[in-house]
């Protein structure tokens, strides 16, 4: 009888469920709902609740224990995933510098003055929605005081680098804000946003997706330009023409920026707080030395702190991605083939992109994305 029982758990336990409503094979054509919730909510959804169903989920915890992770479901008979509404393939080695430089933008930007209609109330980073001369609204953010171009910077490189990969990003450009009759903008370096195009339906949930490859896999590319702010809040779903297509916004806490200053130097390295994992380290006497220097500091105000210290299977965003948490090798090595893709001449002109007036804040950047980029490969075998 207990040999019975065994078997049925592991039978359960490694089928599953095969296939669910909530992953559409290519676009999603099922109008979502229009979700809105406030930050402390899904923090808390995400640092306990998810995090609970995970140590209760009996197939994930059986998984783990005999090393075979679930795989990715979204995939073809080659591994690749198909165009679908989070992701479209684009061919990082076929992309020319300029097309790396330019990413997503298909016009110049905002045209002549500004008018401003509403200021920002989220979010760390001061700005404001407006218009430009041609009626055309825009996201204005701006850098921190004291930091002048340490989170438009981040925010360009992140876009065009994450755009190359696939991701569906908006348009963003860097203008000199001029015209709004505000002291505190005009004149000033700003990020514009352009808005996107169809009705907008607020973010989507990564944890109604934790089996597609694309959301697994993105933990590598987030990891590489350290963007440690990788939660619902900061995606947004465009329905237009019968499809919804999952954007990817917000990247003001990539490279050395943490949005309101420099980052930390635990950045990267671990959860602001971990559920799951503190009951893993507390039962299993995980008290290992933190792997980075406590003692680090900004390279420059505009840089921020962005080093080579980094390992991509231990990297972690600032709040737990349950999608990057079923990530497998079979997944990273995916984005690190793609990641493969950006040559040291790519890697630079997405850099170019920020426009940093000291050249040796662009050069700074650019080796540590190259010596990151060389890691990833190394670390899943692509490195020659």
């Amino acid at each position: 009888m207990k040999k019975s029982v065994a078997i049925l758990f592991i039978a359960v336990a490694l089928s599953g469920c095969a296939t669910s409503a909530r992953y559409e094979a290519g676009y999603i054509t099922r109008k979502p709902k229009k979700r809105e919730e406030s930050a402390f909510v899904n923090w808390m959804k995400y640092t306990f609740f998810y995090q609970g169903q995970q140590l209760l989920n009996p197939e994930r915890v059986f998984r783990k224990l005999i090393g075979r992770p679930k795989k990715a479901i979204d995939i073809d008979e080659n591994g690749e995933v198909p165009d679908n509404s989070f992701y479209t393939n684009r061919d990082v080695a076929a992309m020319t510098p300029e097309e790396i430089r330019l990413g997503s933008c298909q016009g110049p930007g905002p045209v002549g003055k500004i008018s401003i209609t509403k200021l920002k109330e989220t979010g760390i980073s001061p700005g404001f929605f407006g218009r430009d001369e041609q009626g055309t609204m825009y996201l204005f953010k701006f850098d921190p005081p004291g930091y002048p171009e340490l989170a438009t910077g981040a925010e360009i490189v992140g876009n065009r680098i994450l755009y190359a990969l696939g991701y569906y990003v908006p348009e963003m450009y860097l203008i000199t804000v001029e015209g709004t009759g505000d002291e505190r903008f005009d004149g000033k370096r700003a990020m514009a946003s352009k808005f996107l195009e169809g009705e907008l339906l607020g973010f989507f949930r990564y944890n109604n997706h934790i089996h597609r490859r694309e959301l697994r896999a993105l933990k590598v590319a987030q990891g590489w330009i350290n963007n440690t702010d990788c939660k619902d809040a900061n995606t947004l779903v465009a329905w237009r023409d019968g499809v919804a297509y999952n954007y990817l916004i917000d990247f003001n806490c990539s490279l050395g920026s943490a949005g309101g200053g420099p980052k930390d130097p635990s950045a990267g390295w671990e959860n602001i707080w971990d559920f799951e994992e503190f009951f893993t380290d507390v039962f299993t006497f995980d008290l290992d030395k933190e792997p980075y220097d406590k003692n680090a500091r900004p390279f420059s105000p505009a840089v921020g702190l962005f080093d080579a210290n980094y390992d991509p299977k231990r990297w972690e965003p600032n709040y737990p991605n349950t999608a990057f948490e079923e990530i497998t090798d079979e997944d990273a090595r995916w984005m690190a083939e793609k990641i493969a893709g950006f040559t040291d001449e790519k890697i630079r002109a997405a850099v170019e992109a920020a426009r940093y007036s000291r050249k040796e804040d662009e050069d700074y950047i650019v080796d540590i994305l190259i010596k990151r980029r060389d890691i990833i490969l190394e670390t899943y075998g692509l490195k020659e």
